[in-house]
């Protein structure tokens, strides 16, 4: 029930029927824990996120990464990379954790950092990685880092529509119009986040024209 409520976008009844599953002396597992603490991350529920921090599983791969993502969510940075390196075995899911993480706190250099180290340890970026770092280019203007970073989408073969729209989103704002629009002329069916992508980035251009 936890992980329907979850999946189906009804995070607040999946909270309360965690609370009423601990009531009623069930003990939740790793299933548990693995699909509640996303939910704590999406509605920034920091305190009840660490008080399942404290009920343990911290062996389990899969509950440590959401521990990891759910700290970072919430704004808890240190507590997130605090748990990220002291983890064994940190796979691409958890160093995407921290991606995402410092993007969404507007922390771009580190993001780009972290990329940098997860590559020098032998790490693979999948699409989630680059549909990631890549806003973090677009807010620094870093086109060059932008553009090496597309070289190694296209060798890496993870050109899906969302890691075009971020490539589309970095083009735009850092200058590279004509780049963004030849990503976008390639879509077979761009959605409404592309075509607002490649509007904000004519944006800057019509009002410098004005």
């Amino acid at each position: 029930m936890i992980v329907g409520y979850v999946q189906n976008g009804l995070l607040d009844q999946g909270f309360e029927l965690f609370k009423k599953m601990q009531l009623v002396g069930v003990k939740p597992d790793t299933s548990t824990f693995a699909s509640i603490l996303p939910t704590c991350a999406k509605l920034g529920a920091l305190e009840q996120g660490m008080e399942i921090h404290q009920k343990g599983f911290l062996s389990n791969v899969v509950v440590v990464t959401s521990l990891i993502d759910m700290y970072v969510k919430c704004g808890c940075i240190q507590n997130g990379y605090k748990m990220f390196d002291n983890k064994p075995q940190r796979d691409v899911a958890s160093w995407n954790a921290m991606i995402v993480g410092y993007t969404q706190n507007g922390l771009a250099d580190k993001t780009l950092e972290m990329f940098k180290q997860m590559q020098f340890v032998g790490v693979k970026p999948d699409t989630s990685t680059f549909a990631s770092i890549l806003p973090a280019c677009a807010k620094l203007g870093g086109l060059e880092q932008g553009m090496e970073i597309h070289q190694k989408i296209i060798d890496s073969r993870c050109l899906s529509d969302i890691v075009v729209t971020a490539l589309i989103d970095m083009y735009g704002k850092c200058g590279s119009i004509q780049k963004a629009r030849e990503l976008f002329d390639k879509m077979h069916h761009p959605g409404a986040v592309s075509w607002n992508a490649m509007i904000a980035g004519y944006t800057p251009s019509i009002s410098l024209n004005r």
